[in-house]
């Protein structure tokens, strides 16, 4: 089953290269996945910590499925994996233009400063309260289920917020 997976890995990075779009640097919405990816993998691979260095790759992936995907993008994928997948990556560097050969090519940097995500999308949760109090039991419920049936049910807002 390891080998299955695998396959399934690359055949994902493979279909991948047909939701490439244009552009020569890296996009804004996954910059930050990006160079958190490089800064992983590289150390990794140092460590020798082959696992974890392509399972941080495979997270890459599924945030390239869900976000979208440029060359520039796909190019340091392509540099990423080279290691451990030369054959597949240099056919793969050759269909979206890469200029000789992706093991030739400089092992991409990371910046500190732009692995953090500028924006973040969270849910922050309303709750209601009585609006009744006396100064016995702090309501003037008799009983949890009256007070249950005087709150309405959890509700959330998705806010983004962005950091300056």
């Amino acid at each position: 089953t390891a080998v299955k997976g695998s396959k399934r890995f690359l055949d994902r990075v493979w279909n991948l290269e047909q939701k490439v779009t244009p552009g020569d640097s890296y996009s804004k919405e996954n910059e930050a996945s990006i160079h958190r990816t490089v800064k992983k993998v590289s150390e990794d691979i140092e460590a020798m910590k082959f696992n974890t260095a392509i399972a941080a790759l495979m997270t890459l992936v599924n945030e390239f499925y869900d976000k979208g995907l440029n060359k520039a993008d796909y190019q340091v994928l392509l540099k990423l994996l080279s290691p451990f997948t030369p054959h597949i990556t240099e056919e793969l560097w050759e269909m979206t233009g890469g200029k000789g050969l992706c093991c030739r090519q400089p092992w991409p940097a990371y910046d500190e400063s732009k692995m953090v995500d500028t924006e973040k999308t969270i849910a922050i949760p309303k709750f209601f309260s009585p609006t009744t109090r006396n100064s016995k039991n702090g309501s003037d419920c008799s009983t949890n289920t009256e007070l249950n049936s005087r709150l309405s049910p959890v509700t959330a807002t998705p806010y983004t917020l962005t950091r300056r």
